[in-house]
């Protein structure tokens, strides 16, 4: 994404800690793993942000996966 920055959490970090780094970094996008996905989608909650804007490295029937950001042809696109 041109312009856009990457902010790393701790795994560790609770729903309300990660909402906070999510709302200071002022994040549009979030990407996790199965494991971490509830704390994920209540962390979206919390700050606010767009649900349709989690997505999931590897398998998951609750978020997009990563891999539907690199299904536009050659361009990447952020949705």
């Amino acid at each position: 994404m041109k312009g856009g920055a990457v902010t790393t959490s701790n795994p560790l970090y609770t729903a309300e800690e990660l909402a906070h780094q999510l709302s200071d970094s002022k994040a549009k996008y979030l990407v996790t793993v199965p494991m971490f996905l509830d704390k994920a989608e209540e962390a979206m909650r919390i700050a606010c942000l767009n649900k349709n804007n989690l997505f999931v490295l590897g398998e998951s029937t609750d978020a997009k996966p990563f891999s539907s950001l690199l299904k536009h042809g050659d361009n990447v696109s952020f949705i």
